[in-house]
């Protein structure tokens, strides 16, 4: 019996051992992930004002590499009381470090937003030494300006 519990007791120890070693290899590598979630009138995060009306966001996520890698991928971005993209045809993705208090540190490229609401950027920004409290926005991209206006969406958790 004794025999039997030792041996119990050493293949936990083996097994936390072998759980914590590909965490222990991650140690230097700081990856920011955060589901998406849509924007309200009234809004500002780094500087940005939110678009004039409510949006929605069916499904999210913003995630963030320490080497400046951004992949955005989101699905069903409307207006709430049309169901639509309304005007927007385009989005880029910015990241404010800081919080709602912060700046924009870096701006995607500007990709496409389906009539469903669906778009994928993926892009290299160049990160600062430092981010305290990153939010993503996802902001409306201006084709005739080429430039990015007020955000529709931002990394966050809703209730």
């Amino acid at each position: 019996m004794v025999a039997k519990l030792a041996g119990i007791g050493l293949s936990a120890v083996l097994m936390v051992g072998v759980l914590a070693t590909p965490t222990q290899a991650r140690d230097d590598d700081t990856t920011f992930v955060s589901p998406l979630i849509g924007s309200s009138p009234g809004m500002m995060v780094g500087g940005i004002n939110s678009g004039g009306a409510l949006w929605k966001v069916r499904k999210g996520r913003a995630t963030l590499e320490d080497n400046g890698r951004l992949e955005v991928e989101v699905f069903g971005l409307l207006l709430v009381a049309t169901n639509t993209t309304g005007p927007v045809v385009e989005v880029a993705a910015s990241l404010v470090c800081g919080g709602s208090g912060g700046s924009v540190q870096a701006t995607s490229t500007a990709v496409g937003l389906s009539a469903a609401g669906n778009a994928e950027i993926r892009d290299d920004l160049t990160l600062p030494a430092t981010c305290p409290a990153p939010v993503v926005l996802i902001r409306v991209f201006n084709p005739t300006t080429m430039q990015p206006g007020n955000f529709i969406a931002l990394s966050g958790i809703s209730g």
